[in-house]
């Protein structure tokens, strides 16, 4: 019995010794003669700072990237305790490129910039990619594998040390807690004394501008009281109507004529109206209707002929004729028209 249980103990035992033979080949045959390389040439910084790396991967002809390592890498920084650093403390961002045109490639380089919000020293953790070997046979992770799957091994970059400072230059005190040597006076009745004065000042000045205000109203009241009002009398309108007339007879090669027409019609009417004491609503619409409320006041031949000027008026107006072609004519038939008048008021207005 003893026997047997010696020969099963060998049995197991060479059992092991032939399992661990075979892993130590395929750790030992795990050498490329590739390189990776991950380099930072600035060893730290301050909290913040931009810090550029540059990741450099060099492989022989035979040797394949695995894609899914280039679109899964990172960087992880290790704390000096070993543990990863948090990801709201660090953020790594790699310059946009094609992990699929990469992986075809033998030699490669990968940018990226990398920031560091908390001071301290830190490690890089090494950078592991992928590879194959179409030409290296089985793999040694599990020896059921068809003998025609590539072998998949694992290439490491170096680890780099990082030292980040604070904002605070190291040669400062650290601020402390100001405590006053004597116990600080309150500012309340101050504040409010203060108060009180600006409140003060804003009523004076209210008081001041209302008073000036009045002031200057009751002196335009009493400057209007003293000027006489201006009493519109024909007399007052006859020397409006000579010098627009005057005027427009020189405007021949000028525009809107209609528009001096409108201004010579009001101020006729105006005249008419105070000269033969007619109402104030008979002053309104066309020309040729308030003629009609003349002829009583004017001969039949006058009346007929200022029925001609203000139908002439009324039809340029309307139309608002720019160049009216017998504009000089009609403000010269106006003029004798308004000497007839005058001579038949005994020359009273001097035409």
């Amino acid at each position: 019995m003893n026997k047997f249980i010696k020969i099963i103990l060998l049995a197991l035992l060479f059992s092991m010794l032939n399992g661990s033979s075979d892993t130590l080949k395929a750790k030992a045959d795990t050498g490329t003669g590739g390189r990776i390389e991950l380099v930072c040439p600035l060893k730290g910084g301050r909290i913040g700072d931009p810090l550029a790396f540059t990741l450099r991967v060099e492989l022989p002809a035979a040797v394949l990237v695995e894609p899914s390592s280039l679109s899964s890498l990172e960087i992880r920084p290790l704390k000096s305790n070993g543990l990863i650093l948090q990801k709201n403390f660090f953020s790594c961002t790699f310059t946009p490129f094609d992990h699929l045109e990469l992986s075809s490639r033998k030699s490669f380089e990968i940018h990226g910039i990398m920031r560091f919000y908390v001071p301290g020293d830190f490690h890089l953790a090494p950078v592991s990619l992928y590879y194959r070997q179409p030409e290296s046979g089985i793999t040694t992770d599990n020896q059921d594998n068809d003998s025609n799957e590539p072998k998949i091994s694992t290439i490491t970059s170096n680890r780099i040390k990082i030292h980040i400072a604070s904002l605070q230059p190291g040669g400062q005190p650290a601020p402390t807690l100001i405590i006053p040597d004597k116990e600080p006076r309150f500012i309340t009745t101050d504040l409010k004394q203060s108060q009180t004065r600006q409140q003060l000042y804003c009523l004076a000045l209210t008081l001041s501008l209302l008073l000036t205000l009045f002031f200057a109203a009751s002196c335009y009241r009493r400057r209007k009281k003293e000027l006489p009002d201006k009493i519109e009398t024909p007399d007052h309108l006859m020397p409006d109507i000579t010098a627009a007339l005057r005027d427009a007879t020189k405007l021949q090669e000028v525009e809107n004529h209609w528009r001096h027409l409108v201004e010579i019609d009001h101020l006729l009417r105006r005249f008419l109206l105070l000269q033969e004491n007619l109402p104030e609503t008979e002053i309104g619409g066309r020309g040729t209707a308030f003629s009609e409320h003349l002829k009583s006041c004017l001969s039949p031949q006058m009346a007929a002929n200022l029925q001609i000027i203000w139908s002439e008026i009324d039809r340029t107006v309307a139309l608002e004729i720019e160049k009216y072609q017998d504009f000089p004519k009609l403000c010269r038939t106006l003029q004798l028209w308004l000497k007839e008048y005058s001579k038949s008021k005994g020359d009273r207005y001097g035409f």
